[in-house]
């Protein structure tokens, strides 16, 4: 069952503010084999699946909110809904994948599958230090399923360090499940009601007492009255929100950004 702080960004989900987390990855093409394509991509996915659960879970949402949602093995699991393959437009540039990206954020993901998708981009033709042909990878996974950590690890179960391909021993467990109906839903959900709603109240709670106490040493420092009810600034931030997105990235050789033991 997800905890009171996941729960709270499948509530705080609207299609103006989709609530999925992800990544941009840049496959350079002279480091591919020259037969890889989206079914090698596709092959190597599906055999590590079994590394993370997260990969073939969905959620359960309970009617009436009578308790948080809840992971169970997805009965009708799909590869295909969540490998998705789009060929970059041309110029085939920085600005194109970063505008695919962002156009692929700004999308709710269906909660009637489990929560991640990754879109393998080819067209790759036109990026400064990247070959002609390359590939690129745009992942997105729902906040309430991993956070920024557990995203990395999702990740890590997928792509290797070295060009040559790990094998994995692990054997798959996963067995899908039956999806309950509300009525097994609303019994297995009614047990935990009150102590999940005293877990969101208690969560809630040191929130609003953390805020209040910050707020309070804040204002007595300044010794300044509080900020009146929407005072804020016009800026170009303090707007209305919907669901479009932007994004950016930037080369950097790897010289400078690794760590030096030295």
């Amino acid at each position: 069952m997800l905890s009171a702080l996941d729960a709270t960004f499948i509530y705080l989900e609207s299609e103006h503010s989709p609530m999925a987390i992800g990544a941009v990855y840049v496959i350079d093409a002279k480091d591919t084999p020259e037969d890889f394509s989206y079914q090698t991509w596709y092959s190597l996915v599906e055999s590590r699946l079994k590394l993370s659960k997260v990969f073939r879970q969905r959620l359960v949402e309970v009617p009436l909110y009578l308790a948080f949602p809840y992971w169970v093995n997805d009965p009708g699991f799909d590869l295909d809904d969540h490998l998705l393959s789009v060929s970059l437009p041309g110029p085939g540039g920085m600005t194109e994948l970063m505008q695919l990206a962002a156009d692929t954020w700004g999308r709710v993901l269906n909660r009637e599958r489990p929560l991640w998708d990754i879109t393998f981009v080819t067209g790759i033709d036109s990026i400064a230090g990247i070959s002609k042909g390359s590939y690129a990878l745009i992942t997105r996974v729902h906040h309430a399923a991993v956070d920024g950590k557990a995203s990395t690890e999702m990740m890590t179960a997928l792509l290797d360090i070295t060009p040559e391909v790990r094998t994995i021993d692990a054997k798959d467990t996963w067995m899908p499940e039956e999806l309950p109906s509300n009525l097994d839903v609303i019994t297995r959900s009614w047990s935990r009601a009150g102590q999940k709603a005293l877990e969101l109240a208690g969560f809630v709670g040191k929130v609003a007492v953390g805020t209040a106490q910050l707020q309070g040493e804040t204002w007595l420092k300044k010794i300044e009255p509080p900020p009146r009810l929407l005072s804020a600034p016009p800026t170009i931030f303090n707007q209305p929100i919907n669901s479009a997105r932007t994004f950016w990235g930037k080369n950097f050789d790897f010289e400078r950004t690794r760590c030096n033991d030295q």
